[in-house]
């Protein structure tokens, strides 16, 4: 082989090697996706956008003559929580809105969200509530199907006056941890965030309010012109948005 053959083989080797090279550094620096997005199947989550918590009061032909005041309505909440025979338990804040009341319960000792309920502004019954607090929730939701704990609140309603049955889910979930716990791969930055990117979009000039953290999921208070406007829920998991659509327009709320 001729000097000029040879050295232009040794040339082309040469420039191979640094393409090969270079690609190597472009692909070692590229950033990782964020595999947990808030829209895998956005906006709409996987589990039934309309629950079965009802929406419309169950007696509307002949309501009572005097319907239920958020003071009645936190009665009958907590006299609820005393059937379960859970001290640890109890109400943090209960809010009215123009088609039932919607409480959020507690535990006394780690702080952490339990559960949700709706309370019939007619009735006066008490349901656990359907949507992310029955399917989301891997502690006393549906979704921990490994320690069989999960429908442990659902002991039927707990009622101002009157009879009725419990409200149920739609079944458990998996890819929950077999321990239930509020550390989540979603983090509570991540969820503000995410909750604010899906307001912007289907609710404008509404924001993200106080967040509680729940087993599974974060409830996150919605406003507009800084008074509460509604409640949302942010999977821990897989990063979805859930609108509580079946409250109606707020009215008042009260802190414990």
């Amino acid at each position: 082989m001729k000097t000029w053959q040879i050295a232009t083989v040794i040339i082309l080797s040469i420039i191979v090697t640094a393409l090969a090279t270079a690609s190597a550094i472009v692909l070692l620096n590229t950033p990782k996706t964020n595999s947990l997005s808030p829209y895998t199947n956005y906006p709409t989550p996987t589990s039934p956008t309309t629950p079965t918590q009802p929406t419309t009061p169950t007696n509307p032909v002949n309501p009572p003559t005097a319907t239920p005041t958020i003071n009645n309505a936190l009665i009958a909440a907590q006299n609820y929580l005393l059937r379960l025979n859970n001290p640890d338990v109890a109400v943090k804040e209960i809010a009215e809105y123009s088609l039932n009341f919607y409480a959020q319960v507690y535990e006394r000792t780690t702080g952490a969200g339990a559960f949700e309920l709706v309370i019939d502004k007619y009735s006066g019954n008490v349901y656990p509530e359907s949507g992310p607090s029955a399917v989301w929730n891997t502690k006393y939701g549906t979704a921990n199907s490994v320690s069989g704990y999960g429908p442990s609140y659902g002991y039927g309603p707990g009622m101002i006056g009157g009879e009725g049955g419990m409200m149920g889910g739609w079944g458990g979930s998996t890819g929950y941890p077999s321990v239930p716990t509020t550390l989540m791969p979603v983090t509570p930055y991540q969820a503000v965030a995410y909750a604010q990117q899906y307001l912007s979009t289907y609710y404008p000039g509404t924001t993200t309010g106080n967040m509680t953290t729940f087993y599974g999921y974060y409830a996150i208070k919605v406003l507009s012109a800084g008074k509460t406007y509604g409640v949302l829920s942010i999977n821990g998991y897989t990063g979805q948005v859930w609108f509580h659509n079946w409250h109606g327009t707020f009215v008042q709320e009260m802190a414990l």
